[in-house]
């Protein structure tokens, strides 16, 4: 099995003038689910900005021994990232199956049969040649699951995941989710308990 393990030290973050983390040393191993349960404003995504290197921090992180600290590069060999959905994503003009293939070219082979299970398990065949920014919140949100699920990391980072999801779609993402924590480490954010 993977390793499965992100270690900080000494964390500390700001969002604008205010100080979200100030010192704050842990470690999150797995496989298994974290849940980081907050309002919105109180740090999350900065938390696992700063765990992927893509703020700048004081301090440590160190996902399965290597130092991430400001290297998001190296972050992305271990972890995959499933960010939340802002309104500049809805402003780049590329279809589906071009914003898949041209993120994961570098980390998958060409004609992966991996990518083409993802898009089956996810639903997304009938909406491969739409545009990314036509689609609803509940179908953009599986596609960037997809993008970060396709080479199979060890670790998931997901910024409230459901968020923008139908009751029925949020089901089947909750049962991925659950299936997902049994084989790799998943930490996840909301701000619904």
């Amino acid at each position: 099995m993977c390793t499965m393990r992100v270690e900080v030290e000494g964390l500390r973050a700001h969002y604008g003038n205010e100080v979200l983390f100030d010192g704050e040393s842990f470690e999150l191993s797995g496989p298994g689910l974290i849940l980081v349960i907050g309002p919105n404003g109180a740090g999350k995504t900065t938390l696992m900005r700063s765990l992927l290197g893509l703020v700048r921090i004081d301090g440590k992180v160190f996902i399965n021994g290597v130092d991430v600290t400001g290297r998001p590069e190296r972050a992305g060999k271990f972890v995959g990232y499933v960010p939340q959905i802002g309104p500049q994503d809805l402003a780049v003009p590329i279809s589906v199956i071009e914003l898949l293939s041209s993120s994961l070219r570098s980390k998958l082979p060409r004609g992966s049969e991996r990518l083409r299970e993802i898009i089956d398990l996810l639903g997304l065949r009938e909406i491969l040649n739409l545009p990314f920014s036509s689609l609803s919140g509940g179908q953009r949100q599986r596609v960037l699951l997809a993008r970060a699920l396709a080479p199979d990391p060890p670790i998931l980072m997901m910024d409230e995941p459901i968020s923008s999801i139908d009751p029925a779609g949020r089901e089947t993402i909750i049962d991925l989710i659950l299936d997902l924590s049994k084989g790799k480490l998943l930490f996840l954010s909301s701000h619904d308990p």
